[in-house]
């Protein structure tokens, strides 16, 4: 289990799950989905998929051409998934990426495909795929353009450290977050949290730095600076100070597994 309330399941594991789901028409999932007395009206969208009637028990329900769908999708940083059960064709799908970039909205054009070939045959999917890949691949460049553009900014900016490199060098402690531990590396800093670690890109104010622990999840460091020396950094909405453990050498980031 993780903090998003995750759980580890393999490929065959989760096609028992979903024979389970069909069993007796897909009266499991219908119950679960209709569990709960309904305290609003639900009218949303998920990419391609509906999102009308109710939700319960983690599933929601919503149209399929004539059918219903009931669905479950879920992500974390690094995966995403996708779980669907059609009970009237007697069809379940599951797919999961560990990518959760192009990978995000793949998994739902895989589930897709899958339903497709098998209500309306391979020429029928084969040729809607495609369609859906094209018009994928036109925002997927547009969002990869934007993140270059995004990239090259943050290059040209200028350092605002104001402190030689080392300065920047330790442990910094909160009781609820944990330790950010800084290393120079060369003009930059190696910032590092638990397993997580990046080199950062100059910030945009005074002794700030950006890094991204979480891929592309930007966040601003800011350090605390006393009497000429750095005594912490602010980040996550916290201050960090300097662990009083002994521990103000440098950290040394892990090893890339």
């Amino acid at each position: 289990m993780h903090s998003a309330g995750g759980m580890y399941a393999s490929a065959n594991d989760m096609a028992l799950w979903l024979m389970l789901q069909l069993v007796d028409e897909g009266k499991l999932a219908q119950a679960a989905a209709a569990a709960r007395a309904r305290v609003a009206t639900l009218d949303a969208s998920f990419g391609p998929f509906r999102r009308t009637g109710y939700y319960g028990l983690d599933w929601y329900a919503g149209p399929y051409e004539d059918q219903t769908l009931y669905h479950a999708f879920g992500s974390f940083i690094g995966a995403r998934a996708h779980v669907s059960v059609l009970p009237a064709a007697g069809l379940g799908v599951a797919v999961a990426t560990n990518d959760e970039g192009a990978g995000f909205r793949i998994v739902d054009l895989a589930a897709l495909y899958a339903y497709d070939w098998y209500l309306h045959g391979a020429e029928h999917a084969d040729a809607k795929a495609a369609e859906q890949m094209d018009a994928f691949a036109g925002r997927w460049a547009k969002q990869v353009e934007k993140v270059t553009a995004q990239r090259a900014e943050r290059a040209a900016r200028v350092s605002q450290l104001r402190l030689s490199p080392a300065a920047y060098a330790g442990r910094c402690c909160d009781a609820d977050f944990g330790t950010i531990g800084v290393t120079p590396q060369g003009a930059r800093l190696e910032l590092a949290m638990g397993l997580l670690h990046a080199s950062s890109e100059r910030g945009t104010v005074p002794d700030t730095v950006r890094a991204e622990l979480v891929p592309g999840q930007g966040e601003e460091y800011r350090f605390v600076i006393e009497n000429g020396a750095a005594v912490g950094v602010e980040a996550f909405d916290r201050r960090f100070m300097r662990c009083g453990d002994g521990a103000e050498q440098p950290m040394t980031p892990p090893a890339t597994p």
